[in-house]
Parts: structure tokens; C-alpha cells; sequence
């Protein structure tokens, strides 16, 4: 809730040494708030992120070379016991986590407070490192069988030990923002309503192309269109 729109979006970020204007992919462009409730249980966050305005030239719609390639377009939903690999910036492509709970109601922890999530989805995985500091925002996706790459969370908080982690519902975020996913194979066009509390530029006027970027989660930062647009979002730094 600190980031103004407008905010220049870098990458690398600036704890990676990355500055403005020579690392700047974007400008933010929408954000969802989060309420931080301490006391209360009254609250009913569902996502944690964010829209940002960029270029063909600076994002791409693949893992490097080292992930596991290009996320379909087809969203899935979440199931006990899906099986599931992620590709973010710290700990790159980590692959056999498996999904362990749904529809989870958990309190997060912020620098500012600590905000209640509901209708969450819980990682686990046997193997060290699976989501660490710098991770948050990574795509989740299927690992394996008829959906294998499908999306099915964004990722954006985990535990100490780095062996559970918890996702967004991807269906959310996209309908949040009003975008579909820049991926392998036709996306399906359903009719969102965003959320009227998701705080927007009322100047902007960004023009819509073939496929808009997006992505950069965890450091509050993906896509860049209007929700009438209905743009793609991808999300992978081509520099």
C-alpha cells in the first residue's frame, strides 16, 4: 500500500543494485490494497498484487533457460495434492511441491502489520528452498500430466523454513486486474467484474497490443492495460 501509481518499475530491483531511469521496464499502474487488520477478524484479503504499464521489449512470456518454459494461457484450479513448480528470482526453478490446502484463511506478516487472508492456497514440499525472500510474485503452475504448466496461484508469502508456501488463486488476480495470461495456447475470454476497491490511474491511457506484459509479483509489479482492453499479461524480463 506505500507505492503511488505512477512508480517507476525496475528490474533488477533496488536490492539487487537495479535503479531508475537506466533499469526502468514500466511505470505502476494499478494495485490491489491490503488491510491490515493486527486486532481483527474482520478482514478478507484474497490477493496481493499489482499492474504495471511496460513494453514488448522488455518482458517476455518464458522462463529462462533454466525453468520450465512457457506457462499455458488455460487457467486451472487449484485440487489437494496437485502437483506443482514455480520459477522465481531467488531460488529459480523449484519443481515437486504439492498443493496440501485450499480455501485456507491465514494471517500474513508485514513490515506495516499483519493482514488476514482468505480463500488461500498452501505449498508444501519435502525438499529445502522451495519459496525464499525475492521469490514472492512467482507464477505457480501444474507440474506434469494433461494440465502441466496451467497456472493456478500467484505466489506471495511462505514460512521460515522455506518448505511451505501460499499462493493467491490465479483466477482472482486475473480477474482483479481484468487480464488473461500471455502464454502457450488460446486463453479462454471469460467476463470479470474487478474488484471497485482496486485503486487505478484515472489518467491513464495506455494503448493495447498484441500481448501486454506483466508479472513481476512479488516486488508489486506485473501487467500494464485497462481491464475493458482485456489484454495477456507476461511476465519474464527479457534483459
Amino acid at each position: 500500500n506505500l507505492a503511488n501509481i505512477g512508480d517507476a518499475v525496475i528490474e533488477p530491483g533496488s536490492y539487487d543494485g537495479g535503479s531508475a531511469p537506466a533499469d526502468t521496464i514500466g511505470t505502476l499502474f494499478a494495485f490491489k490494497d491490503i488491510v491490515d487488520i493486527v486486532f481483527s477478524i474482520l478482514a478478507n484479503n484474497k490477493i496481493d498484487a499489482a499492474i504495471a504499464l511496460s513494453s514488448l521489449g522488455d518482458l517476455g512470456n518464458a522462463t529462462p533457460s533454466d525453468g520450465y518454459g512457457t506457462p499455458k494461457s488455460e487457467i486451472v484450479s487449484a485440487s489437494l495434492n496437485q502437483k506443482v513448480q514455480k520459477y522465481g528470482r531467488t531460488t529459480s526453478l523449484t519443481t515437486n511441491g504439492k498443493i496440501t490446502g485450499i480455501n485456507a484463511t491465514l494471517n500474513i506478516g508485514y513490515d506495516s502489520g499483519t493482514a488476514r487472508f482468505v480463500d488461500q492456497i498452501i505449498v508444501e514440499s519435502r525438499k529445502p528452498r522451495y519459496l525464499q525472500g525475492g521469490d514472492s510474485g512467482s507464477l505457480l503452475v501444474v507440474e506434469g500430466g494433461a494440465d502441466d504448466r496451467k497456472p493456478v496461484g500467484l505466489l506471495f508469502a511462505g514460512t521460515s523454513t522455506s518448505k511451505i508456501a501460499i499462493a493467491n488463486r490465479i483466477d482472482l488476480v486475473l480477474a482483479e486486474f481484468g487480464v488473461t495470461i500471455d502464454g502457450e495456447g488460446p486463453a479462454p475470454s471469460p467476463t470479470p467484474t474487478p474488484d471497485p476497491t482496486a485503486t487505478a490511474d484515472p489518467n491513464a491511457t495506455p494503448t493495447p497490443t498484441p500481448r501486454q506484459p506483466a508479472g513481476r509479483w512479488g516486488s508489486r509489479r506485473p501487467c500494464r492495460s485497462p481491464p475493458e482492453s482485456r489484454p495477456s499479461v507476461s511476465g519474464f524480463p527479457t534483459r
